[in-house]
């Protein structure tokens, strides 16, 4: 008996069969029922909103950082910015360096 729940529970963990049947059937909800979700105070639509939040920020950042490097290919903002070039060539490096180190 122990060595079947065993041969189940490594099938299960393998992927190949599920331990126990899920008779839960899906729910589906309308745009107004997420809405409401959503809008409910409560730990879980804070962490929800903070992810989004952070998510957008990210994508912010990732575009600014993006229109600075791309303006100091001009020679004439790298020269005027020159403590700004040296930053963003460093980076580059850095960056370089441990993308292409295991790559021969």
């Amino acid at each position: 008996m122990a060595k079947e729940n065993l041969n189940e529970r490594l099938q299960q963990l393998a992927g190949i069969k599920s331990l126990y049947e899920n008779e839960e059937t899906p729910v589906e909800i309308s745009g107004e029922e997420m809405k409401e979700f959503l809008m409910q105070e409560g730990e879980l639509n804070e962490g929800v909103f903070a992810a989004i939040g952070g998510l957008i920020a990210l994508l912010s950042a990732a575009g600014v950082t993006t229109a600075i490097e791309m303006a100091l290919e001009d020679p004439a903002i790298a020269e005027k910015y020159p403590k700004l070039k040296d930053v963003f060539d460093s980076l580059k490096a850095i960056g370089n360096s441990g993308l292409t180190k295991g790559i021969k």
